[in-house]
């Protein structure tokens, strides 16, 4: 059926010529504008009137530009074959844009058709695409940490500088070879190799810490390398390998490991020191009662006045005195035993241990103990918890012999959730703020040469850390007993009974 509505071809021809995305001139053969379409004068922002009967000179860029696209394009299309090219042309405002020129010579053999497409946008996209590619080079061989690519036979495809730096090559000469190239050791290049074709086939990413050598210093240096195994479109197999140098930190862990290993000798040393010193305390009233009772009996013996019974008195009294020499010296070799493996254990029972430990210096100082302790029993190492509480008790006497009010030492504990907290605080007035936040440092003390060494608390924060996998801190706080405020320092310590020692 055919339609009753009539369009002229012309107007079609028109809306087509003024309406379609891209540009179009006709030039004569002197390049001369003799027709174009509304798309032309919007990409240049020319009106029409403003461009016909014009030399084309008038959109480019300068004079060089003009005779340069005449002979790229130009001479080419007037010798009737088509041309297509990318070309820099410049609007009436003066800024710039690229097009694809397309040419092709029309029937009339002087004029030539000119098709201008604005491909801006794509050259922008290159030039952000070659800025990040440059800025990424630049990245990959800034960095001081070796990074390479390889295919599956362990050939490098990408080498960064410092990977060169370390082989005594350079980037473009690495191309192609691999590891076995570079370095002498054939058996750590084969595993090189075999590793990288294992992660790839395993097709997952692995943190391998390995060895390499630098061929400059024919040293060994350590690597902790991530590799990254991945495929490329064709399905060929690649390995991104990163690697960090962590040779200084090796020797600097090493170092730090034989500091803490004396700090710990040190540290049993003067704990030992001060148990020798307690048990001195808890041995001379007994020793005291055994000298008196044996001096009395002689002096009755000699006198004639000592009787049976008051003989058997006597000797009551020396074994019951040498009972109690005997079970400190048990208390204090169990003290110094390691426990091997948790055990269960309540708080309140490591605590009373630790007062029984050192009660001669508490009855010596008149200090009072005060106890809430409120939480379940745990299983851990009941002879580290002794030895916190110790640390911190005897720290707590050294600071409240010094004051004439009534002395207090103070331990709390509760359970929230599975977390326990204990509180150990004393009110001897507290510690200035800028030597709180250096207690637990190594070496650090307050008191005389003489009388501390400062790895007390050093070793009390390091047994709640590493082995209680707790957390320890000090603060100055106050409170109050018996109606009066009391100022000192307390001892936060916070772990989970659940954790796995």
């Amino acid at each position: 059926m055919k339609s009753n509505i009539s369009i002229e071809e012309n107007e079609i021809y028109n809306d087509l010529f003024d309406n379609t995305y891209i540009g179009i001139l006709v030039v004569d053969k002197n390049r001369d504008i003799l027709l174009i379409n509304k798309r032309f004068c919007e990409q240049f922002g020319y009106k029409e009137n403003e461009l016909i009967g014009y030399n084309i000179e008038k959109v480019h860029i300068d004079n060089r530009h003009f005779k340069e696209f005449g002979e790229i394009a130009f001479k080419h299309v007037l010798k009737k074959i088509p041309m297509s090219v990318d070309f820099q042309v410049k609007r009436k405002d003066g800024t710039t844009f690229w097009a694809k020129i397309s040419g092709d010579p029309l029937k009339h053999k002087e004029h030539i058709l000119w098709t201008v497409v604005d491909v801006s946008e794509n050259y922008e996209i290159q030039e952000q695409f070659q800025e990040q590619t440059t800025l990424l080079k630049t990245v990959i061989d800034e960095t001081p940490y070796p990074i390479v690519l390889k295919d599956f036979n362990a050939k490098f495809i990408l080498v960064n500088e410092a990977t060169a730096k370390l082989y005594g090559s350079s980037p473009e000469k690495m191309i192609g070879k691999d590891d076995g190239d570079f370095i002498p050791d054939k058996d750590m290049a084969n595993f090189f190799r075999k590793n990288v074709q294992e992660i790839m086939k395993e097709g997952k990413t692995r943190i391998v810490y390995e060895d390499s050598i630098d061929v400059e210093t024919n040293m060994t240096r350590n690597y902790m390398s991530i590799k990254k195994p991945f495929k490329n479109k064709d399905g060929k197999d690649f390995i991104l390998v990163l690697a960090n140098d962590i040779t200084e930190l090796n020797k600097k862990n090493e170092e730090l490991s034989k500091k803490e290993k004396l700090l710990f000798q040190q540290s049993k040393m003067a704990a030992m020191g001060e148990m020798l010193a307690n048990i001195a305390h808890q041995w001379r009233q007994p020793l005291s009662i055994i000298s008196t009772a044996a001096t009395g009996s002689k002096l009755q013996n000699d006198l004639g006045l000592l009787n049976k019974e008051d003989l058997n008195n006597v000797l009551e009294t020396i074994n019951l005195s040498t009972q109690h020499l005997s079970q400190t010296i048990d208390d204090f070799r169990n003290y110094f035993k390691k426990d091997k493996v948790a055990i269960d254990f309540n708080i309140e029972e490591a605590w009373n241990r630790t007062i029984d430990l050192i009660n001669i210096r508490v009855k010596n100082y008149s200090i009072n103990i005060i106890k809430d302790i409120n939480s379940p029993n745990i299983k851990s190492f009941k002879n580290e918890f002794i030895q916190v509480f110790l640390n911190i008790a005897n720290n707590g006497i050294d600071a409240l012999k010094e004051i004439k009010e009534k002395r207090y030492l103070i331990i709390e504990s509760e359970s929230i959730n599975s977390d326990i907290i204990i509180r150990i605080k004393d009110n001897a007035g507290g510690i200035d703020k800028n030597i709180l936040e250096k207690i637990f440092d190594p070496y650090f003390t307050t008191k005389h040469q003489s009388q501390g060494t400062g790895i007390g608390l050093y070793m009390t924060e390091e047994i709640i850390v590493k082995h209680l996998k707790g957390e320890i801190y000090a603060e100055n706080v106050e409170f109050t007993i018996d109606k009066k405020l009391q100022k000192g320092v307390q001892f936060t310590i916070k772990f989970n009974r659940n954790t796995n020692l």
